[in-house]
């Protein structure tokens, strides 16, 4: 699997910070489908196939690990990336990943790389 014939799905409330990533992700060649809440990830992830989720720990609604247990009973092989400023306690929930905020192009990228090459 190449990098240019990845999914990604990023979901983030904060529409700035949102942007900002799927931009970044669109730069480095990936296919990225966007949402502001769980509940939209769900309606992408049933109408879609991506390779990797990248969420947003804190939002409104479902969080990031309601999407993560979402994702795990319907769609166990795609690996999912929790993104959070606050990273404490969050291994209990066993993500793929846990990237912190502020993150660098350099540290999403690695962590991107990580992710798909398990998987290959």
């Amino acid at each position: 699997m190449t990098v240019s014939t990845l999914t990604i799905l990023a979901v983030e409330d904060d529409d700035i910070v949102r942007r900002q990533l799927v931009r970044l992700l669109q730069v480095d060649g990936f296919t990225v489908f966007q949402a502001a809440c769980g509940e939209e990830a769900v309606d992408v992830l049933d109408h879609e196939s991506v390779d990797l989720v990248l969420t947003d720990w804190k939002m409104p609604g479902m969080d990031g690990v309601d999407l993560l247990n979402f994702v795990r009973s319907h769609y166990p092989d795609v690996p999912v990336a929790l993104v959070t400023a606050y990273p404490e306690d969050l291994e209990q929930f066993k993500p793929d990943a846990i990237l912190v905020k502020p993150f660098s192009a350099k540290q999403l990228r690695a962590l991107i790389q990580d992710l798909t090459s398990q998987r290959a």
